[in-house]
């Protein structure tokens, strides 16, 4: 079964769900949150039941919230035959839910051996389910008389669901706080976030954190009891809304006032030496350089005081200010490393 068949057979077929547990009921992110992230890196070889074929499952549950639900599916390089991406419900339910969708083709007809991307987006009010979705290896067809014979195919493929909510705006609202705190969890756990890149909540458990996206205060949490939690930072700081590698989802609330990016750090002018010019960085996070490229700045951290620089032509910076605020050391996207000096006073 391809791909560009299942995402078009499940646009129709999003219908039979099941009620998520009492665990689930009244959990409602308030910002965009990554439900499903799946992998596969297929090697070729035969499969046969004793071999079966490289897949990746992970439950998700749809919020409670009217939004959209974009599914991702990529291919390093298309080589057709059954495999791809599905999403079932768990468990069986006379519910339906109705949800409209389209779905974009890149390219609308896939060529073997180029890469190949299906993105669909569904739009609904959506009650709170349980579904699988489920990432296989392409491979041959192989009739149950000769269930010895399989062949998988190599490639990589990846499946990403991702729910954003009506009223988030996850990419352009700026950032003004950082995640470190005292955060409280559902059932009263409270969660201690320092800036170092660690944490423990009052139960005794662990935890480091990494940023994964500033400019939408997404984070990444990974526990000593083995959970991960991805997150999202509400843009004024005083909430996060998360979902671990089971498909939990919660809220949490911050106690105390949210610590505020220090933005007078990072403003005023910078030299970014021969052929580049000049690069203002303004106080409400955008910026531009002397070429009329713009740019949007966030704290990427605040303790290493690392900053992200996302520009209009692509290139991504992360720029490390120096401790008298005078230079920054910058890494781009691609790589290359510079410095620039500040021109005039701190």
């Amino acid at each position: 079964m391809s791909a560009t068949f299942v995402a078009r057979r499940f646009m129709p077929m999003l219908a039979a769900v099941v009620f998520a547990g009492a665990a689930l009921c009244g959990v409602t992110p308030a910002l965009a949150v990554m439900l499903v992230e799946l992998k596969i890196d297929a090697t070729a070889r035969p499969y046969n039941p004793d071999n079966p074929l490289s897949s990746a499952q992970q439950d998700f549950s749809v919020p409670d919230a009217e939004g959209q639900l974009i599914v991702t599916y990529t291919e390093d390089r298309y080589v057709g035959g059954p495999g791809g991406f599905t999403y079932d419900p768990v468990d069986l339910s006379p519910e339906y839910l109705g949800w409209g969708g389209s779905a974009e083709y890149t390219p609308r007809d896939p060529v073997a051996g180029q890469p190949f991307k299906v993105v669909v987006t569904y739009q609904h009010s959506y009650s709170k389910k349980m579904w699988r979705a489920t990432l296989t290896a392409r491979h041959d067809y192989q009739a149950f008389q000769i269930r010895d014979r399989g062949q998988q195919f190599a490639g990589t493929l990846t499946l990403t669901i991702e729910f954003i909510p009506k009223s988030a705006d996850p990419i352009t609202a700026p950032q003004t706080s950082t995640l470190e705190g005292t955060w409280e969890l559902p059932g009263g756990n409270m969660t201690e976030i320092f800036a170092d890149g660690t944490g423990h909540d009052s139960r005794g458990n662990t935890m480091t954190w990494t940023l994964l996206d500033a400019a939408r205060g997404i984070y990444e949490l990974h526990w000593s009891h083995g959970y991960t939690d991805k997150v999202t930072l509400a843009p004024d700081g005083k909430t996060m809304s998360g979902v671990n590698n089971t498909g939990f989802h919660w809220d949490a609330v911050r106690r105390g006032p949210p610590p505020a990016i220090e933005t007078a750090e990072l403003t005023g002018s910078w030299d970014w030496g021969p052929g580049s010019g000049l690069v203002d960085m303004l106080a409400d996070g955008t910026g531009h350089d002397s070429n009329g490229n713009t740019l949007r700045w966030t704290l990427g951290n605040a303790a290493s005081r690392i900053y992200v620089l996302v520009w209009s032509h692509g290139f991504v910076d992360l720029a490390t200010l120096s401790e008298d605020g005078k230079s920054l050391v910058l890494v781009s996207n691609t790589g290359a490393q510079f410095s620039a000096v500040r021109r005039g006073g701190v």
